[in-house]
């Protein structure tokens, strides 16, 4: 083996209206951790934390820096594009926005776990369809 690359991510409830999304690379020359802290249901991101343990460069850990344009950003359609303004380019980290958009998809998928219960199982396939059309086979 040349290279390995870890990427975990856990959401927890807070309360009824807060998640709590942790996620970390790990890699052979990064170690990357990020806690956002989002309001459900409206998915908005309220607060961000960002560590850099471990980067190839000392330029890298500017990047933890940028973290406060997050703060009020929706995970909804058109995430990934707000993430790289936000967090990548070349002021960026390609990485932490590559853990970010992973972060909101995990959160946007266990938010399914709260819907069970307290909506209909046809309002959580239509609240899917909004969310994931054109970017999965089974949601054409």
């Amino acid at each position: 083996m040349i290279f390995k690359r870890e990427k975990i991510i856990t959401v927890k409830e807070e309360n009824l209206h807060l998640l709590l999304i942790e996620g970390y690379i790990k890699d052979d020359f990064h170690h990357i951790t990020c806690a956002l802290v989002v309001d459900y249901p409206s998915f908005e991101i309220k607060d961000v934390k960002v560590g850099l343990l471990s980067a190839p460069m000392q330029a890298c850990q500017e990047a933890t820096k940028l973290k406060d344009n997050l703060r009020g950003l929706k995970i909804k359609p058109g995430f990934l594009a707000k993430i790289r303004k936000a967090v990548g380019g070349p002021q960026g980290c390609i990485h932490l926005a590559e853990l970010l958009y992973d972060m909101g998809q995990v959160a946007f998928q266990s938010s399914r776990k709260i819907l069970n219960r307290t909506i209909s199982n046809e309002e959580i396939e239509e609240k899917s369809q909004e969310f994931m059309k054109g970017k999965c086979i089974a949601f054409k």
